[in-house]
């Protein structure tokens, strides 16, 4: 009989009822308000207690409920607990695909992932030194065009014949 109530319990606590001797949490509001009032967290419940009593209404009671009466609750809720059983089932079946996708074991440890990340920092400062490098070599050629530049205007205006006056 012990096993069977267990099993009883089991079943019912799947199917969402609440099993014999239990209470809902919201049964007792009274000593909830009472204990947030002790950690001086009384602000979260200020709503009457009458508004709260009826949000929370608990479901009829199972202790008054026969065994008979609780196997016909458990034969009514069977549809659900095998629907409850398929999303199961389907749940593993698409986890296993998920988890021993090529994807997820190809997924590199931390050892190789900390010597990809030292590759990157070094090649981080490479990058900096020829940007550096780049940047002063355009300034350097800048210059260098800006003087010819220079200098063939004065030949330009040198070699252009003067008005005579």
């Amino acid at each position: 009989m012990e096993a069977l109530e267990q099993r009883l319990y089991a079943i019912e606590e799947a199917v969402g009822t609440l099993p014999p001797g239990r209470q809902s949490l919201h049964s007792d509001i009274a000593s909830l308000r009472d204990e947030l009032k002790s950690l001086k967290m009384d602000l979260v419940l200020k709503a009457p207690a009458e508004k709260l009593r009826e949000l929370h209404k608990d479901p009829p009671i199972e202790d008054t409920l026969s065994t008979d009466e609780k196997l016909f609750l458990i034969q009514y809720h069977r549809p659900l607990i095998d629907k409850h059983i398929e999303e199961l089932v389907e749940m593993e079946r698409l986890s296993q695909i998920v988890f021993d996708s090529d994807a997820l074991v190809k997924i590199p440890d931390d050892s190789v992932l900390d010597d990809v990340k030292k590759n990157m920092e070094g090649l981080k400062e490479e990058l900096e030194l020829a940007h550096d490098e780049t940047i002063n070599f355009l300034i350097e050629q800048s210059k260098t065009l800006k003087e010819t530049t220079d200098a063939w205007i004065q030949v330009k205006n040198l070699a252009r014949p003067k008005p005579n006056v």
